[in-house]
């Protein structure tokens, strides 16, 4: 007789060595020998993706008991999408790969899965051990709490390898670039905002906000996960799809309000104050849209741009070219588009 579970998450991956993720010994048995014999005509098989107990009438009830408890054991703690399951992760599925995040060895842990035949094709470990415990703010102050399964909650794709956000208040960072793995401990007291933006010389550019302080600071790191550049961020808007950044710390941010403009700005200053130069766009039409501005192309101080407005549910273009010292628009330049109509 037989008894079919279903699959479960990562179990259906073929690692090429599960050994070191801190899993119970029976599902490490389970996983690499295919199955847990309980004797007196009772197994436990595990076929890819599917575990079975198969068992016959002369199997007595204690091994039929203990069979059915590490079911409910790995259904208990490997199940979930949600959850930590052990120190190996529900997968990060794409149309062609697959990401496992997981902790082995005491070491931040990926691997890439083919997302169809569920095999591996590589991992990724970070050669210096990962700190299980942290300090977290409480109203008696910071408290010590360690860290039994530290979780990825996110993995960005950085378009030159990923960058993974851990789960214990986006403290922690990994970066993937090439074949190696780096691991960031942010300042205990700073916590992670939820968006990381591509930013100047091919950086990421994220949000942290220390509570005690309020204040907000900005971190520029190299796709590697060098630390870069670090500002307090005092323009009250946060980055978004309207800027295009100059440097570390200046952007052309596109404004729409009673006037469309185009602005430099300084990020480390306050909203009035670091405005650099202004210039009013003309030809768009009036009120208030979104804006998303993108840089075409670049020759020393004078820069390519388009500028897309949203606004009664259509699209317009504006191609112009900007003098980033003079704040200097060149009007001659710019052609107005209606690019799609929204019903």
């Amino acid at each position: 007789m037989n008894h079919s579970f279903s699959s479960i998450g990562w179990l259906d991956y073929q690692f090429e060595n599960i050994t070191g993720f801190e899993l119970d010994p029976d599902i490490e048995l389970l996983y690499e020998q295919g199955y847990v014999d309980f004797g007196e005509h009772c197994i436990l098989l595990f076929n890819h993706p599917v575990m079975t107990i198969t068992y016959n009438q002369h199997a007595p009830e204690e091994a039929m008991f203990r069979a059915e408890e590490l079911v409910k054991k790995i259904y208990g703690r490997y199940y979930s999408f949600h959850k930590p399951l052990g120190t190996i992760q529900a997968p990060f599925i794409g149309e062609q790969i697959s990401l496992m995040p997981g902790i082995k060895n005491n070491r931040l842990w990926v691997g890439q899965f083919d997302s169809h035949t569920r095999k591996q094709l590589r991992e990724w470990i970070d050669p210096v051990e990962l700190g299980r415990t942290i300090e977290l703010d409480t109203d008696q102050g910071p408290v010590s709490h360690y860290l039994s399964t530290p979780e990825v909650r996110r993995i960005i794709d950085t378009e030159e390898g990923w960058l993974l956000i851990m789960s214990d208040e986006g403290r922690r960072l990994g970066f993937i670039h090439e074949d190696k793995l780096t691991s960031v401990d942010l300042d205990h007291a700073l916590h992670f905002s939820a968006e990381v933006h591509h930013w100047y010389n091919n950086t990421l550019l994220f949000h942290t906000h220390d509570r005690s302080s309020g204040k907000v600071f900005a971190h520029v790191y190299a796709k590697t996960g060098e630390p870069v550049y670090l500002f307090e961020y005092l323009y009250g808007k946060p980055v978004h799809s309207a800027m295009v950044p100059v440097d570390y710390t200046h952007v052309m941010e596109a404004v729409s309000g009673e006037q469309d403009k185009i602005v430099m700005r300084d990020l480390s200053l306050p909203a009035e104050q670091g405005i650099i130069w202004q210039h009013v766009l003309t030809g768009f039409p009036t009120g208030t849209g979104s804006f998303q501005l993108v840089l075409l192309s670049e020759n020393g101080q004078t820069w390519e741009m388009k500028c897309t407005k949203t606004i009664y549910g259509k699209d317009y273009e504006m191609v112009f070219f900007v003098d980033l010292v003079t704040g200097r628009v060149i009007e001659n330049s710019c052609c107005i588009l209606q690019k799609n109509t929204k019903n």
